[in-house]
């Protein structure tokens, strides 16, 4: 029967939101190409979104009024089961109209279905009148019932857990006497111990007074290394004429400094990247990064990719904050991250004093953007041995910079992962990693992954030498993922305003619907625009 010819809009509307979400979802991936035909722009899951009106304008269309019929004709011969047939039809029917329907689809529009229904007998509207009256008094009733059954089923429930409370408390009877026993003999064995304690006291005692010398000593040697620091790092900066002490070699001193110097063309990586990785999934599990493991782990394998190449990070500065405080309280033991703000008139020598200063991780923030990237990248170059990420407001400040930019550059992209632009504290335990010189080997990389990455790159970008180096450092699908979900693809949506699933082929066959991407789901859900 075509029920939706009778249908007014209003009550199309309360049909189509009667109808399971679950329900419409089904239907529409079953006839993906008629659903995509009248809802260009939407995937079936999102159907929800779709507006009522929207529907209402192809109420018409085979595919929403064949649907719509199907579940009305089935609602409807789901009654129709549970009407009772009887000698005295008449009044027989319309008592089970008032037994039925208020536990129907239609109990909240009577008329509506009275209007669908095909009846044997009639029903005027005076009747249809009281029989909405009659089931309106009668859910009352139902709603009061179901009340007293939740109530009965939370009392049963508990007179179960004191009934099992009880049947313990007898079981504990017996156990506290055992226990007793076994706490006498404890209680004479703690006397032994707390005698053998007393004489340890006094020796505490002493210790802790060797101890508090050897403090004070301490610290004065720590303060006289500071002044000898703080004298290297002069010397260093070209602030301060070097005088050297009687009995000094002086080819030896400056073979000292030039060493200080070029160490910091050395990046650095931690002995056990699995204890690094370990240590900072604590951190991230502290602030509840991710309820997606998978997510979690694979921001890790990425961050580990990148981390300890002596490539400057670029990253947004709010979501950016939290992130590089979970790295170094892994790394390096504390969460206090050395920012450098930029300013008019900063130069390279304020700069170049910073970055020297002690510490392994460093963040300028708005330098891109505002300062010249060729000056800026020639100090850089010289701290290879330091972690230091360039810090923006706006992600959109980079469409200000040649994008050849991001050759030198890491681009990291965390914006997705809301956790991070929280005002939450990191309470996780620091942690420090040893660290050695990174020697760099070539990695042994699939031609599969490689291929795609190029692909995805040049159809977005149409920069092959670009594709080409963001390849270097990808060698399984794992990498690819993260290099995905992490750059390429939040920099073409935030940066360059790019819909990735619509200008790349080679992305749609790797992770669109069909895709054997590990991670489609996650990446359609962050970039499908």
């Amino acid at each position: 029967m075509n029920y939706v010819s009778l249908l007014t809009d209003e009550e199309t509307k309360y049909i189509w939101g009667k109808i399971p979400k679950q329900v419409r979802i089904d239907y529409s991936k079953r006839n993906s190409k008629q659903f995509s035909k009248i809802f260009r722009g939407f995937r079936p899951e999102s159907i929800d979104k779709i507006s009522p009106d929207l529907i209402i304008r192809n109420k018409s269309n085979s595919f929403i009024a064949t649907f719509i019929d199907q579940i009305i004709s089935i609602w409807i011969n789901d009654i129709e089961t549970e009407l009772t047939p009887n000698t005295e039809k008449s009044e027989k029917e319309f008592i089970s109209f008032i037994r039925v329907l208020p536990e129907s689809i239609f109990s909240d529009n009577i008329p509506l279905f009275f209007k669908l229904y095909d009846s044997k007998t009639e029903i005027t509207n005076d009747q249809i009148e009281f029989i909405t009256h009659a089931i309106t008094i009668s859910k009352g009733h139902l709603d009061e019932i179901k009340k007293l059954q939740r109530l009965n089923d939370s009392n049963r429930i508990e007179e179960e857990k004191l009934n099992k409370k009880i049947e313990v408390s007898f079981k504990s009877e017996k156990n506290l006497k055992e226990k007793n026993n076994e706490l006498l003999i404890e209680i004479g064995r703690i006397e032994k111990e707390k005698k053998e304690l007393l004489k340890l006291e006094d020796e505490i005692i002493l210790k802790e007074k060797i101890n508090a010398e050897l403090r004070e000593k301490t610290n004065d040697l720590e303060n006289i290394i500071c002044q000898y620091e703080e004298k290297l790092r002069q010397l260093i900066n070209g602030t301060r004429t070097l005088k050297y002490p009687i009995g000094f070699d002086k080819n030896k001193i400056q073979l000292i400094i030039k060493r200080k110097q070029q160490e910091s063309n050395v990046p650095l990586v931690p002995v056990d990247m699995e204890e690094f990785s370990d240590y900072l999934l604590d951190n991230f599990r502290n602030i509840l990064l991710s309820d997606d493991r998978d997510l979690e782990r694979l921001l890790i394998h990425h961050l580990t990719k990148i981390l300890f190449l002596g490539k400057p990070i670029v990253l947004n500065r709010v979501p950016g904050s939290l992130l590089v405080k979970c790295i170094s309280n892994a790394l390096v033991g504390h969460q206090d991250i050395q920012m450098l703000n930029y300013s008019n008139g900063i130069g390279s020598n304020e700069i170049e004093t910073f970055l020297n200063l002690d510490g392994r991780i460093k963040c300028l923030v708005d330098f891109i953007g505002n300062y010249n990237e060729t000056e800026l990248f020639s100090i850089l170059e010289n701290n290879k041995n330091k972690i230091i990420f360039l810090m923006v407001t706006y992600d959109k400040t980079l469409n200000y910079v040649p994008f050849e930019f991001l050759n030198t550059v890491e681009y990291l992209n965390v914006n997705r992962f809301s956790q991070l632009s929280a005002c939450i504290s990191l309470t996780a335990n620091s942690s420090q990693v040893n660290e050695v010189e990174n020697i760099f080997s070539q990695e042994k990389q699939e031609r599969k992954t490689t291929k795609v990455i190029t692909e995805i790159i040049t159809e977005l970008y149409n920069n092959k030498g670009f594709a080409m180096i963001q390849c270097n450092h990808i060698s399984n699908e794992e990498d690819l993922c993260g290099k995905l979900a992490f750059s390429i693809l939040p920099y073409s949506v935030d940066v360059a305003n790019i819909s990735p699933f619509n200008e790349s082929e080679r992305l749609v066959k790797y992770a669109g619907f069909t895709g054997n991407c590990y991670i489609r789901k996650q990446l359609m859900e962050w970039f499908l625009l």
